[in-house]
């Protein structure tokens, strides 16, 4: 019976789990409404999406939609929001710059050799949003290209640096450790 079933289940004894034991005397919880017309395969892709590469999830993705009057006008938006983008990307090049500067020792002969090699991540993740974003590459190549080009840096930036100013490095607040390593 019902009420078995939800005493076993109370008692520890298995049987199903309580959202499927029915309450007597009240209404079945209604179903949720159907899913949009190509909702189901915008699903599926996702899941086939996230399990590609290593498997692990990416997180939601919603794409976004935006409704141009025309192909200029899209092609104005895009390059207004990649001009706001690469300069928030210079911006972030100059924090890393400063932060280094002030917490690290960096000295004036190796600013010249960082900025290269910041400069270089920078043109990296770049080339890798613009394949992405042109569907040259999947999401999964996408994120192995970042992690890659991320460890690049670090492995130049180790190299430039001298045994105190890593110790100075490695020692960074969690905050400054993001600027430093956006991925892990």
């Amino acid at each position: 019976s019902k009420n078995a079933l939800a005493e076993a289940h109370q008692a520890g004894g298995g049987g199903a789990p309580p959202a499927a034991v029915p309450v007597p005397g009240e209404p079945p919880p209604s179903l949720p409404p159907p899913l949009p017309p190509g909702a189901r395969d915008a699903q599926e892709a996702l899941r086939r999406e996230r399990a590609v590469g290593d498997g692990k999830p990416r997180g939601r993705v919603t794409p976004l939609v935006y409704d141009f009057a025309s192909e200029e006008e899209r092609a104005a938006w895009e390059a207004r929001y990649r001009k706001r983008w690469e300069d928030r990307l210079r911006r972030e090049l100059e924090i890393k710059l400063r932060g280094l500067r002030e917490r690290v020792g960096l000295q004036p002969h190796q600013e010249g050799a960082l900025r290269r090699i910041l400069q270089e991540e920078l043109d990296e993740r770049a080339r890798l949003v613009g394949a992405l974003s042109r569907k040259e590459i999947t999401a999964a190549e996408f994120d192995a290209g970042v992690r890659e080009n991320v460890r690049k840096a670090r492995t130049a930036l180790q190299e430039l640096l001298t045994p105190e100013q890593r110790e100075a490095y490695a020692a960074l607040s969690p905050r400054e450790q993001v600027l430093r390593d956006e991925l892990k």
